[in-house]
């Protein structure tokens, strides 16, 4: 039974009642006891029907949730802010049937009153019970209940509630039916039983029924003292009821207010704790900071969802640890009377309220707290490292309400992700028309999937060797209906975000496929190569989409190469695998893209059936300035030697670097030396050319 179930019931001489009852009697008592049990559920679901509730029900519904408020309850620690009582207090009025609350100070002060007005006032009944501090009474309809506030063992103050005779029937309605049919088989077999009883016998039900309607608020060590002479296993099955049903309401309670996976506060009542904050502060600042859990719904599909919501729990509780730590660190004075609260506010998202800091004083705060993160999670021995995004948003500068702020700081946050920032970063209002143009730019996107906006441009690749281009590689470009070009920095991210990029991507193919297909036409020997964007491994769409572009344009498989990210390759290699196997099968020619950039190994490379190495533009812009940069190139071209495949350098802009290519023997040079991106009908010009001239020179305008 919870510690905070305090239930008594007024004494009766109960060794006096049971000399006066014969044995028969005593064992007739102990089946009227059930039949007055059963009966009662079933006049509770009576009168709650018809929205009324006796005495008893009431009064212990009542106490309940005075002593789950007496346990929330926390004295301030600032004489004049009380705000917290009061917000508590308002959850209750909110969510239960309590209708009127008031706490007084240990002199008798008023520190909070919220309800109806005047609900305590000029009331003698009500002056004693305060004086007391304890007790309760009922009246007209309604119980008031004062309950002691306990801090440290010591009294710091009453609470005083109000609630009508309905309170609780909500909570034992759903179970009464199945009860009445049992009160109806237990009252006819324990009818022939009463029947049969003395007047003595009658005597003893009658003092029983009275034991049980004389319940009332008191002490533990009280609880059913009589029952339990008359009949102990009674007794205990009653105390084991009262306490899974006071164990079930408190939960309930608790789970109004807080998250059930990190325990911490949920997103309503962390909104109204904004809201409370931002009054009460007024024109002293409040900061809003998001800490935004990175690719959390790819660890959930890793993992599943059962370790993603234990790694939930780790992260809220590494989370409030950090925010104590910084707070005591960071905000010493004012750490005990303006603390840093934390709540979670959706599946990866997290927040943290900073009354009275300043831009400076939160960027330290949020900072502290995620250096928390650089420290991996440990879930059966598997270490999981989670990086996050940081935004926050100040109160009463950027809005004055919860509602806004929240939605500031989130425009903050998706700048903080899409610029990959490192520290917090802030809302300001330039960013509301940022917001708006990317609202604008979202629909436009939409709109040029719709209607086939999105297109390929080429970029030559020539073969070191025989100075012959041997491919293209094309590139997603965006021509609106206007002729205007959008840049791919600009919509390629944001294509992403709204799940457009396999779309888009898919008509990057086809048209590639339908241009290669003229280059065949042309007796031009050259393959096209078309990236393949992470998404698209999410799409079931993606292998029929390839097969219906080859099909369509007549290319021949083995003129198609796809060029697939390291970094996709590294994360799940196996499911690459299983997508590009059949692929291959066909004859299409597989490229790791992007490759030294990230933590490919050996063993990786091997396992998948890649035919070319592209080295990152990255290494070759760097030969003539990082000493390192050319023992990498080697190496990526020594390890693509080994295994027998081609390599491509990507981002050839000097004649420098073209001929250290060439000295090495990378297979195939890309870049700007040769040709920047052209559209269709350019390029093919430039093959024209390229073949007429042998490649001796390059076009003047695209050098």
């Amino acid at each position: 039974m919870p510690e905070n179930a305090d239930f008594g019931i007024k004494k009766i001489k109960g060794k006096a009642l049971l000399s006066r009852i014969s044995r028969p009697a005593k064992h007739a008592a102990g089946a009227a006891l059930i039949v007055l049990a059963t009966a009662t559920v079933v006049a509770l679901e009576r009168e709650a029907d018809h929205s009324g509730h006796d005495a008893i029900s009431g009064q212990l519904n009542l106490n309940r949730d005075a002593r789950i408020m007496s346990d929330l309850f926390q004295t301030p620690e600032s004489g004049s802010d009380f705000a917290e009582l009061d917000r508590i207090a308002r959850i209750f009025l909110k969510d239960t049937d309590i209708d009127s609350i008031r706490i007084f100070g240990p002199t008798g002060d008023v520190w909070v009153s919220a309800g109806v007005p005047g609900a305590f006032e000029n009331d003698a009944d009500v002056q004693r019970l305060i004086h007391a501090s304890t007790g309760s009474f009922s009246r007209d309809g309604r119980i008031y209940l004062a309950l002691p506030m306990d801090q440290g063992g010591e009294q710091q103050g009453t609470i005083l509630v109000r609630t009508t005779f309905s309170y609780g029937v909500a909570h034992i309605k759903s179970g009464m039916w199945k009860s009445a049919l049992l009160a109806l088989f237990c009252a006819l077999f324990a009818a022939l039983l009463v029947y049969s009883l003395s007047r003595r016998s009658k005597s003893f039900i009658d003092l029983a029924t009275a034991a049980i309607k004389q319940i009332k608020p008191g002490s533990a060590d009280t609880v059913l003292d009589d029952l339990s002479e008359i009949d102990p296993k009674l007794s205990e099955s009653m105390m084991s009821l009262v306490g899974q049903y006071e164990a079930a309401i408190f939960t309930h309670q608790r789970a109004a207010v807080t998250d059930p996976a990190t325990g911490l506060m949920n997103r309503i009542n962390f909104m109204n704790l904004i809201d409370d904050k931002i009054k009460i502060y007024g024109d002293r600042s409040v900061v809003l900071g998001l800490i935004d859990i990175n690719r959390f719904r790819r660890l959930n599909d890793q993992i599943g969802v059962k370790r993603a919501d234990e790694v939930l729990a780790l992260i809220g509780r590494r989370l409030r640890d950090q925010v104590e730590i910084a707070d005591r660190s960071v905000r010493p004075d004012l750490y005990g009377t303006a603390p840093c609260q934390l709540g979670r506010l959706n599946g990866d998202q997290f927040a943290m309220l900073i009354p009275m800091a300043d831009e400076s004083l939160a960027t330290e705060m949020i900072s502290s707290v995620v250096g928390g993160f650089l420290k991996p999670f440990e879930i059966d021995g598997r270490k999981i490292e989670i990086s996050v995004s940081t935004a926050a948003a100040i109160a009463p500068r950027d809005a004055l309400s919860g509602f806004d702020l929240l939605k500031q700081a989130e425009m903050a946050l998706e700048r903080s992700k899409f610029d990959r920032m490192t520290k917090p970063f802030f809302y300001n209002r330039s960013m509301a028309e940022e917001a708006n143009s990317r609202v604008r730019m979202e629909d436009e996107i939409r709109r040029g999937v719709e209607n086939g906006e999105f297109i390929a441009v080429f970029q030559p690749k020539v073969e070191f060797e025989s100075n012959k281009v041997v491919g293209a590689e094309a590139l997603a470009r965006w021509r609106r209906a206007d002729g205007s070009a959008v840049s791919p920095g600009r919509f390629i991210p944001i294509a992403e975000e709204l799940g457009l990029i396999s779309k888009i991507g898919i008509a990057v193919l086809r048209d590639a496929c339908m241009e290669a297909a003229r280059w065949h036409g042309d007796n031009q020997d050259v393959r096209i190569a078309v990236n393949v964007s992470p998404h698209q491994f999410e799409d079931p769409e993606f292998i029929p989409a390839i097969y219906e572009a080859l099909d369509e344009s007549g290319l021949s498989p083995d003129r198609l190469e796809l060029e697939i990210t390291e970094s996709v390759a590294v994360e799940d290699p196996d499911k690459v695998a299983r997508v590009m196997r059949p692929l291959r099968a066909r004859g299409v020619r597989l490229a790791i893209d992007d490759f030294g950039t990230g933590h490919s190994n050996f063993t990786t490379v091997t396992r998948l059936p890649f035919d070319v190495f592209k080295i990152d533009q990255q290494f070759v812009r760097a030969l003539n300035e990082d000493p390192h940069a050319p023992a990498i190139i080697e190496m990526i071209l020594a390890m693509a030697e080994a295994l027998g495949q081609e390599t491509v350098a990507e981002g050839v802009e000097t004649e420098e670097q073209y001929k250290f290519l060439k000295r090495r023997d990378c297979t195939i040079g890309q870049g700007y030396y040769f040709s920047p991106p052209l559209p269709g009908h350019e390029f093919r010009a430039f093959l024209r050319h390229w073949k007429a001239t042998s490649g001796s020179a390059r076009l003047t305008g695209a050098a």
